[in-house]
């Protein structure tokens, strides 16, 4: 009966084996472009201790600029008490001017504590 079940199962793997290998299609530009950016955020050292956020908002600020938006739509925010802890926000202006608003939100942080807690907290 052991014997069966093997050759049961050998059968389909054996002709998955015998598949020609998938060819990988080549990245898009825009995802080569999304790796470039998401590279430069990770490789960006926002770290609380010796880090700075402010550093990594002013880069992706930059980015914004680049690829067309307005520098009066796009602000680095900072307090004077907190300067490593920025923040960037963006306007992208709609071609509806009826339309309303909306707002997107997005914040990554990554911590041991969140790692092993599955929570985005720091302690201060």
């Amino acid at each position: 009966m052991l014997v069966r079940r093997a050759a049961f199962l050998a059968a389909p793997l054996g002709a998955v084996a015998a598949l020609p290998p998938a060819h990988a299609q080549s990245p898009r530009p825009d995802q080569l472009a999304f790796r470039e950016i998401f590279k430069e955020l990770v490789e960006t050292n926002t770290t609380l201790s010796a880090g700075s956020c402010t550093l990594a908002a002013e880069r992706m600020a930059a980015r914004l600029k680049a690829a067309g938006y307005a520098a009066a739509d796009v602000e680095v925010l900072a307090t004077a008490d907190k300067p490593k802890e920025g923040s960037v926000t963006a306007v992208l202006k709609g071609s509806d001017p009826k339309a309303g608003a909306i707002l997107l939100l997005g914040h990554t942080m990554w911590s041991r504590r969140a790692g092993r807690t599955g929570r985005g907290t720091r302690s201060r």
